[in-house]
């Protein structure tokens, strides 16, 4: 099957289900329907492929329509449950309190929905199921109710949903697995996977931060000596590099598969040259589980953990579980569809040689010396600085254009900066939108004219978009430092042992405070982050250890690190990580790690001593269908309201407080135990759209609240402020400080600062003042055009078409203005970006006959020059700008690969502005970041790029 796009993505309607209630509630029937020249509001939301959708198609009961050059289906309906439903006497819904009136909240038109389904169209809807991302979000999918039982029969994998009334929580959350996004997908034989039983290994008498649940179901902490028990193979499998090569990764270190009941992170593996070489001929010889009669024929080895199908059944790891699972997800050739979410890349910025920190890394680390924050940011520092003196160096604010940084990426980033939620969010390569359309033609121009750069518009682009973004990065805690993102690979040489029946569980290539990643030389030392990053006891630092013997078996890229969990307590110090997809920044910046070394020796990792409960059903009827959906109900709304987000807060106001204090007072252990009780905290409450606990998360925040009201770090009433540390005003959740207010807040509060890192950062950033020196008498776009506007071409006929040019290009201005202020959820950005290129293609189809007359576009820019310098405001230049850019974007769209052509004649062509090319890293030269990149101008590369953007 061919590797899916974003022309894959299908719109479906997505409907709140208080919107739906209010229909009910009053008799009307809900219709929705797409116009015949566009798409009715409601079809904002994108199905991504996934294996439900590959199953309706291949039994062809998957109804796809066409309009506007996308898909879209009115088979799935995606209901949201944010907001409650307000009726009046007259049967009008209404928004604000009123008496008699009467109110629904959003438990009840849940229940209401699960139970009875809605009808819309004429059609009813049931509902189906929701992924782990999805129940945290408070959504939930609902499907027609003609297709409702082939689906579930199909998704279900013969399990009967009944018997899992008191697990309903796990049961739904595995079912859910195929509705993972999915790059690619791959055919494989079930029948011939190997399946190996987990192994726990234990480290004997490790001092934690122990935090348990008492006999009143309440959290403690304590410091303590435990027993650590770790599953060293958790969610991870062993994939021949047959598979890889057969689906073109063969460069590539790890995919994430799923199927029914199935996730697994497979690692890129020399496995039947492993067979081989240990004289394995027959399957009788393995260690595990197969129905294989062929030793040739095992690709794929997967652990216990991974086949989520053995949790469901009562027969547990057996062959006869395996055969039971085989059978339902197999066809009559014993193929079997697993989904590809995921695979292993490298950083989009410096060519993969550098990552960006995140704020709770940051705030974690004793960087709270103003000369330490100098010098972690002085790279960054050296990056604005050549960008802004775009005069002089105007190949670097070209380099910075050629895409470093992308709004999409920086969203996913904080998307998944306290949620690690790889089931639900497959990698994605961003096209041409309204967020990367300006650098683009930035690219383009500065191919035809290096005088482009004294324009306004690069004037506002530079000095007020782009300063303005790459200062926001550094308050926002994201510092680019040398080191990459690598997804964890636990133990792969002991499985390898595993398999042929020679572990001795031992570890045999890392010792104690080790891993092995290609990115870094053999015996840097390395520090280590995983998202959720709560605290210092999170903080890794090893040393790198690369081994020819663990590179000759397995084929991984410089993004995969070998991490052991046999002599190391990793797995609960990252935070409850697994190998099935977990990933965690990695860097080797000496700044980083000389601060990382300092708290990995003196703060106790925080160490989760908790009871997965049976979530039991609620006597909430005496029907037991009807009960089964009431308890589902209300396990959603409870995972829907989760509090990881304040959870995170409040330990970053007290890992602040803790850095502010004086060293004496430092010394006072309940401070840091109760931030070790906050990081096991968040990871429960993670974890609450798979399993239940015994403790109340609620409880728990009320008590942790009085605790930080004592140290005055929430304010018990609104009259007294509460002392915080500056940058939680910004990233702290209530977002009190908007992106433009920083400048004005900090001359109010410089003075107030927390010895805490992120407010060093924000003092530094602050005094750094990166607006730079303005471009002075910058240069129009008509002093730059070539040639003269024929005079039968200045009468009003033709200025009327410029000027509704113009017009054209400011509703699009408009638009794409409105899409930035929305930025909701990763769905909006695709949406926005289809509405944006329809905008686009309608504007060439509609200009066509224009586009490629050099005098018309000569006379649209001069019209524009004069519209710009009659409302010569400051908010107005930088609108003018943007209508260039969508002018210039426009133009490239409509003449394609011609387009460079197009534009040699419309501007006088005045030297190019060239890109630069990385010769090598060195950490050799001086800490500056292009110097040690060894950066050089590059003539070769630059007229490549329109090829490049239609390639």
């Amino acid at each position: 099957m061919a590797k899916f796009t974003s022309s894959d993505l299908i719109r479906i309607i997505q409907i709140d289900g208080s919107e739906i209630f209010y229909y009910v509630k009053t008799n009307q029937g809900l219709v929705i329907q797409n116009k015949k020249d566009d798409f009715d509001r409601h079809f904002s939301e994108l199905l991504s492929p996934n294996l439900d959708v590959e199953y309706l198609k291949s039994v062809n009961k998957f109804k796809i329509k066409e309009l506007l050059g996308e898909k879209y289906s009115y088979d799935f309906i995606n209901v949201t449950f944010d907001y409650e439903t307000r009726i009046n006497n007259k049967g009008e819904r209404i928004y604000k309190k009123e008496k008699n009136c009467k109110c629904f909240d959003q438990s009840t038109i849940r229940e209401y929905l699960y139970l009875n389904g809605f009808d819309l169209n004429d059609i009813h809807y049931m509902r189906y199921k929701r992924s782990s991302g999805a129940a945290r979000s408070g959504h939930c999918l609902f499907v027609k109710e003609s297709l409702l039982k082939t689906l579930e029969k199909w998704s279900n994998t013969k399990l009967n949903p009944k018997d899992f009334v008191n697990n309903l929580v796990s049961f739904e959350a595995y079912k859910a697995l195929s509705l993972s996004s999915l790059e690619d997908t791959v055919v494989l034989n079930p029948y011939n996977i190997l399946f190996v039983k987990d192994y726990e290994s234990t480290l004997n008498d490790e001092n934690v931060a122990h935090v348990y649940v008492d006999e009143n179901n309440r959290l403690q902490a304590e410091e303590k000596k435990c027993d650590i028990k770790n599953n060293i193979w958790d969610g991870e499998g062993l994939l021949d590099i047959s598979i890889f090569r057969e689906k073109g990764l063969s460069k590539k270190g790890m995919v994430l598969l799923r199927n029914r009941f199935f996730k697994c992170c497979a690692f890129n593996t020399n496995l039947q040259k492993w067979f081989k070489e240990n004289g394995i001929t027959s399957v009788e010889q393995l260690n595990g589980y197969t129905l294989a009669k062929n030793i040739k024929d095992i690709r794929l080895v997967v652990t216990e953990s991974s086949l989520k199908y053995f949790k469901m059944v009562s027969t547990g790891f057996s062959l006869e579980t395996i055969n039971q699972w085989c059978d339902a997800v197999s066809d009559e050739n014993h193929k079997s569809i697993f989904g590809i979410v995921k695979t292993d890349k490298p950083t989009r910025f410096f060519n993969g040689e550098m990552v960006e920190t995140t704020y709770q890394l940051l705030n974690t680390l004793p960087l709270n010396q103003q000369s330490k924050i100098n010098s972690l940011v002085a790279l960054n520092l050296d990056y604005i600085n050549k960008i802004r003196e775009i005069k002089d160096t105007p190949e670097y604010a070209r380099y910075y254009f050629k895409g470093e940084t992308d709004p999409y990426d920086d969203f996913l980033d904080e998307y998944q900066t306290n949620i690690d939620d790889s089931e639900d969010i497959s990698d994605s390569v961003l096209e041409e939108t309204n967020y990367t359309y300006k650098k683009i033609v930035c690219n383009m121009l500065l191919d035809i004219n290096r005088d482009i750069i004294k324009t306004s518009m690069f004037r506002y682009l530079i000095y007020d978009e782009t300063i303005s973004s790459l200062a926001m990065k550094l308050y926002n805690g994201r510092v680019l430092i040398h080191g990459t993102t690598t997804t964890l690979f636990g133990n792969p040489y002991e499985l390898l042992l595993n398999i042929v029946n020679k572990f001795d569980g031992k570890s045999h290539y890392l010792n104690k405070d080790e891993i092995c990643c290609s990115f870094f030389n053999d015996g840097d030392m390395v520090v280590g982050s995983r998202s959720p990053h709560v605290t210092m006891g999170n903080v890794l630092y090893a040393k790198n250890r690369r081994n020819p013997d663990i590179e000759k078996w397995f084929n991984l890229s410089k993004e995969i690190v070998i991490v052991d969990a046999i002599n190391n307590n990793i797995q609960h110090r990252l935070n409850g990580a697994d190998y099935d997809s977990d990933t965690m920044i990695l860097t080797d910046d000496k700044f980083i790690v000389e601060a990382g070394k300092k708290v990995f020796k003196n703060f106790l990792v925080p160490y989760a001593d908790l009871r997965h409960v049976d979530n039991k059903l609620m006597d909430l009827d005496k029907d037991q269908n009807i009960n089964v959906v009431k308890n589902l109900s209300k396990i959603d709304d409870k995972i829907a309201n989760n509090k990881v987000g304040t959870i995170i807060n409040y330990s970053q106001l007290l890992n602040s407080y803790y850095w502010n204090l004086d060293k004496k007072d430092c010394k006072k252990p309940e401070i840091y135990l109760n931030i070790a009780k906050l990081a096991i905290l968040a990871g429960a409450e993670i974890d609450s759209a798979k399993r239940s606990f015994d403790f109340t998360t609620e409880d728990e925040l009320n008590e942790m609240k009085e605790y930080l009201i004592s140290l005055d770090l929430v304010s018990k009433d609104k009259k007294t402020p509460a002392k915080q540390p500056l940058f939680f005003y910004k990233v702290g959740g209530d977002d009190n400080v908007k992106s433009g207010e920083i400048d004005t807040f900090m001359k109010k509060n410089n003075d107030k600062y927390f010895k805490t890192t992120m407010d060093m950062l924000w003092k530094k950033t602050y005094e750094s003042k990166l607006t730079g020196s303005k471009i002075t008498d910058p240069i129009t776009f008509s002093e730059l055009t070539e040639g003269e506007i024929d005079k039968n071409k200045r009468d009003g006929r033709h200025y009327d078409i410029a000027d509704n040019i113009i017009k054209c290009l400011d509703e699009i201005y408009v638009t794409v203005g409105a899409s930035y202020k929305k930025k909701s959820d990763i769905d909006s950005y695709e949406i926005d970006k289809r509405n944006f290129k329809r905008q686009i293609d309608n504007a060439v189809h509609k200009f066509r006959n224009y586009l490629d007359d050099l005098e018309m576009m000569r006379l649209v820019i001069i019209r524009l020059d004069k519209k710009r310098m009659k409302d010569d405001k400051e908010k107005e230049r930088g609108r003018f700008s943007n209508l260039f850019l969508l002018l210039f974007y426009i133009l490239l769209k409509y003449h394609g690969k011609k387009a460079r052509d197009f534009f040699l004649q419309l501007f006088n062509s005045n030297d190019p502005v060239y890109t630069l090319k990385s010769i090598a890293y060195s950490k050799e030269l001086k800490y500056s970041l292009f110097d040690r990149f060894g950066y050089k101008i590059d003539k070769s590369v630059y007229d490549d790029f329109i090829d490049a953007i239609f390639a």
